[in-house]
């Protein structure tokens, strides 16, 4: 769905693959990403702090919530959150 641009339509797939499986740990991700493209950073932030827990996915997640605090022109906690 992303790929074809539907956004609300990849978001309603992978919200319901996370809900399925908790530890889908890519769909997560993914969805994380959705919202982020979606800009809905509230819910994007919830499932990257999600991701903080495991392990393999703790980059990726600092960078998503590193991309949220730069969209609020947080600068100084985007760069603590990115270094």
């Amino acid at each position: 769905y992303q790929a074809q641009g539907q956004i609300a339509s990849a978001i309603d797939a992978l919200d319901m693959a996370v809900k399925r499986n908790p530890h889908a740990y890519d769909d997560r991700l993914s969805l994380a990403q959705a919202y982020l493209a979606h800009y809905q950073l509230g819910k994007a932030q919830l499932q990257f702090f999600s991701l903080l827990q495991v392990p393999e996915y703790r980059a990726a997640a600092h960078a998503g919530l590193g991309v949220i605090l730069m969209r609020q022109n947080k600068w100084y906690a985007a760069i603590d959150e990115l270094t």
